[in-house]
């Protein structure tokens, strides 16, 4: 459940920044970014080389926690996640506004 996981990844990560929780917010938001290039991979298609990460965001990479314990965390909420299926129909909202 791939697709699923990296949607519900970013909604978190998009919870965590609207309640003022940036720096979850970075670690989520890129932990759902890793996730949604193996679902790409998965399908063998070409990743984009502008959906990797910038000097900037490596940095984050070695500041914070690893894929296990955000998959820990995003596991608590496991019910709300929903399956693969589901995610392909669901609306993400990116504005920050």
């Amino acid at each position: 459940f791939g697709l699923a996981r990296a949607v519900f990844t970013q909604q978190r990560a998009r919870e965590f920044f609207m309640n003022g929780n940036y720096q979850d917010a970075i670690f989520f938001s890129m932990r759902a970014r890793r996730l949604a290039i193996e679902v790409i991979r998965a399908n063998r298609v070409r990743v984009r080389p502008e959906f990797f990460p910038d000097r900037l965001e490596s940095r984050y990479e070695y500041q914070g926690p690893d894929d296990n314990e955000l998959d820990r965390r995003i596991d608590k909420d496991r019910g709300r996640m929903g399956r693969d299926d589901d995610a392909v129909h669901v609306r993400i909202q990116l504005d920050l506004d």
